[in-house]
């Protein structure tokens, strides 16, 4: 499915807690994963899909080129390199909840890409696309 795509996931499942509204209107600040454990966000004109590391434990991750890497210099070398030679802003953040203390992003085509990283190891990936940028 095309990233800037506006359409559910085929299999979709609701994360919970479930969204009464999610039903009526899917795609109004709903999530969703996918089969392969990829989370799609709606909101708006707003789309996500975010990948949580913790998600694919002992296994290959398809977003973005990361496949095994977990660590901070290979996992930006790999997702650089699949969005050929993107470059990335990378910038402290104050952790919540130990969930990251770093973020990397870069803007690509309909949208950015953000990495988040705890200790080095990557948490998780956010790719957003929006009508506005």
């Amino acid at each position: 499915m095309p990233f800037y795509s506006r359409e559910l996931p085929e299999l979709a499942r609701q994360v919970s807690p479930l969204n009464p509204h999610c039903a009526e209107y899917p795609l109004s600040e709903c999530t969703y994963y996918d089969q392969s454990r990829i989370q799609h966000y709606y909101f708006e004109d707003l789309k996500m899909k975010i990948v949580v590391a913790a998600d694919f434990e002992g296994r290959s991750i398809p977003a973005v080129g990361i496949g095994e890497a977990r660590g901070r210099a290979e996992v930006l070398d790999r997702v650089s390199r699949f969005l050929e030679d993107a470059s990335f802003d990378c910038m402290p953040q104050e952790p919540n909840d130990g969930t990251a203390d770093e973020s990397c992003f870069t803007l690509i085509g309909e949208g950015w890409i953000t990495l988040y990283f705890l200790d080095g190891e990557l948490v998780s990936i956010e790719l957003t696309s929006s009508h506005y940028i």
